[in-house]
C-alpha cells in the first residue's frame, strides 16, 4: 500500500506506512535484515522524490552499508541503491559524485544483467544526462545512442523508457545547437506514437509539442 501512495505522489501517507513497517521489521527481524533494509531504501526514495536530499542520502547510505555486508558489492539490490544515490547527487547538481556512483552501477549491471538489460540502459542514459549537464555533448550523445539502440531492441520503439531517452537526446542535440538532428529523431518517433497510442494520447501530444518547440527554434535561428 505504501508503494502505491508513493507512486501516486501521496508521500505523507506513504511515509507513514513505510515507517510503521520499518519499526516493526527492526523489532522482529533486526536493523540489518535484508527486508528491513529494503524498507529503508523505500523511505529514502520517498525523501528523494520530496526533494529531501540529505535525508534520502543518509538512509541510502545505511541501506548500502547493510546490503554490502549481507549480499556482495555487485549484487543487483546493492547496485540499485548505488544508482538511486547517484540520482540524488545528480538532482543536487553534484555531477562528479553522481558520475562516480553511476559508473559503478553501470559496470556492475553490465556484468550482472548484461549490456542491453533495461536497468543497465537506464543507468547508461543517466550518465549521458550528466554529461549533457556538464556540456560534454559528444560524450553524452555517444551514450544516448547506445541507450536508444538497446532500448529499441529490448523494449520496442515507443516504450515509455525509450521515449524519455528520445526527449533527453533531442534536448542534448538542442544544447549542442544541432536542431536538425533533434527534429529528425523526434519526427521518426512521432508516427510510431500515433500508431501505438493515438494522436490524442498524452505521450503523442508531448512528442508533438517537442517537435513544435524544436521547429520554432530552427525557424528563429534561420
Amino acid at each position: 500500500m505504501a508503494s502505491v501512495y508513493s507512486t501516486l505522489g501521496q508521500y505523507d501517507k506513504a511515509l507513514q506506512l513505510y515507517n510503521q513497517a520499518l519499526s516493526g521489521r527492526e523489532k522482529v527481524l533486526g536493523k540489518d535484515h535484508i527486508r528491513t533494509l529494503a524498507t529503508v531504501d523505500n523511505i529514502a526514495l520517498v525523501y528523494s522524490r520530496q526533494g529531501q536530499h540529505d535525508g534520502a542520502l543518509q538512509l541510502f547510505e545505511r541501506s548500502l552499508s547493510g546490503r554490502e555486508k549481507i549480499l556482495n558489492k555487485d549484487h543487483t539490490d546493492v547496485l540499485t541503491t548505488v544508482n538511486n544515490m547517484a540520482l540524488v547527487y545528480d538532482n543536487q547538481d553534484l555531477y562528479n559524485k553522481a558520475l562516480q556512483l553511476f559508473e559503478r552501477a553501470l559496470s556492475g549491471r553490465e556484468q550482472a544483467l548484461g549490456e542491453d538489460h533495461p536497468d543497465t540502459l537506464r543507468t547508461a542514459g543517466s550518465i549521458a544526462l550528466v554529461y549533457d549537464h556538464q556540456d560534454q555533448h559528444d560524450k553524452a550523445l555517444e551514450l544516448f545512442t547506445r541507450t536508444l539502440s538497446g532500448q529499441k531492441k529490448a523494449l520496442g520503439e515507443v516504450h515509455p523508457d525509450r521515449l524519455i531517452t528520445v526527449h533527453n537526446v533531442a534536448r542534448c542535440y538542442g544544447n549542442a545547437n544541432r536542431y536538425p538532428e533533434a527534429l529528425e529523431l523526434c519526427s521518426n518517433v512521432i508516427s510510431c506514437c500515433i500508431i501505438s497510442y493515438g494522436s490524442d494520447h498524452p505521450t503523442t501530444v508531448e512528442m508533438q509539442q517537442l517537435i513544435d518547440e524544436i521547429s520554432n527554434k530552427l525557424n528563429s535561428d534561420a
